[in-house]
């Protein structure tokens, strides 16, 4: 019977881990990069994907960071594009504002609702 010694076993699992991990992450990385799909899909219909570049485009946005957290962690992160307008290029340690921006979405929709006569401020909350 062949026999591996004890802490050989424990490298090969840690490197086979860390090999599974790594294609994960690389699976990860060109799915964000290359294959993004909409949030909704219909049944029956493809599934159409788009790349981030081609989103970022779409949305006007300068750039972006991305980091995969993975059991606590953060297993990888990179930049993409510039923090501002021909600026500097996005990495992972760029800092974004982050701040949630639903409420003034929501406030300026009411608003244009009261505006166009849909919504009156004065009315009842159950009606």
């Amino acid at each position: 019977m062949f026999s591996i010694p004890a802490k050989l076993l424990a490298f090969l699992t840690a490197v086979l881990t860390c090999t599974a991990a790594q294609a994960a992450d690389g699976d990860i990385r060109r799915r964000i990069e290359q294959g993004l799909r909409p949030a909704v899909a219909l049944q029956g219909k493809p599934v159409p994907t788009t790349t981030l570049e081609a989103e970022m485009q779409r949305l006007h946005v300068p750039g972006v960071s991305i980091a995969v957290v993975r059991e606590g962690r953060i297993a990888w992160a990179k930049g993409y594009g510039v923090a501002v307008k021909d600026g500097q290029p996005v990495t992972p340690d760029t800092l974004f504002q982050a701040a949630s921006i639903s409420k003034p979405v929501t406030a300026f929709a009411a608003l244009r609702m009261v505006e166009a006569g849909k919504l009156s401020l004065d009315a009842d909350i159950n009606t």
